[in-house]
C-alpha cells in the first residue's frame, strides 16, 4: 500500500447542510454521486449541487427504507441505487431523474456493486447471499 498515494482530493460541502454517509464518484461523468435523507444529489466538479431525485416525493420507499449504496453507470446515464427494502432502483443523471425499479430482492440488500467493466453487478442481500447479476438485470449465479 506504500505505492499508493492521492492523486485528487476535494471537500464538498452539501447545500442545506446535513451529511451522507453512501456516496460514488463517477470519472466518465466528473462528477460525485450521493444521498441525504431521500434525496439524490449530484455534485460538479465546479461545486454545483443538483437535485436527481427525491425519492420520498416519487413514492418508490417505505419510510423505515434506507440506501445502503450506489453505483454510477454513465453508459446507460444513470445511478444504481441499493435500498435496505430490497429495491434496486435507477435513476437518470441526464433529464429529469426519472427513477424506474429494476429490481427487488425480499430480503432486502446489505451492499452492492458493480464491476469495473460495468457489465456485472453484484448484490448481497439481507440474509447473506451473494447474487450476481448482468447489466440488464438478470441473475448470473446465486451463492
Amino acid at each position: 500500500m506504500r505505492n499508493l498515494s492521492v492523486r485528487q482530493r476535494a471537500d464538498l460541502a452539501l447545500a442545506g447542510g446535513g451529511t451522507t454517509s453512501v456516496w460514488a464518484w463517477c470519472e466518465e461523468g466528473g462528477a460525485a454521486y450521493c444521498v441525504r435523507g431521500a434525496e439524490l444529489i449530484r455534485l460538479g466538479q465546479g461545486g454545483e449541487q443538483r437535485l436527481l431525485a427525491d425519492l420520498s416525493v416519487e413514492c418508490v420507499l417505505p419510510p423505515s427504507s434506507t440506501c445502503v449504496g450506489l453505483c454510477p453507470v454513465p453508459d446507460l446515464s444513470s445511478v444504481l441505487l441499493a435500498m435496505s427494502s430490497g429495491q434496486l432502483l435507477q435513476v437518470a443523471t441526464e433529464d429529469c431523474g426519472q427513477v424506474e425499479e429494476v429490481g427487488c430482492v425480499q430480503a432486502g440488500i446489505a451492499a452492492i456493486d458493480i464491476s469495473p467493466d460495468l457489465e456485472l453487478i453484484t448484490l448481497v442481500t439481507g440474509d447473506l447471499k451473494v447474487i450476481t447479476m448482468t447489466r440488464d438485470y438478470l441473475p448470473a449465479q446465486e451463492v
